[in-house]
């Protein structure tokens, strides 16, 4: 877990991993 979880223009990105688990990946923008 990433602790820069700030709200700045960041967009919100599910990838599926094979285990089947949801990452939710912050790109900034």
């Amino acid at each position: 877990m990433r602790r820069s979880l700030r709200t700045r223009s960041r967009k919100r990105k599910y990838v599926r991993t094979p285990g089947g688990r949801s990452v939710i990946h912050f790109e900034e923008e």
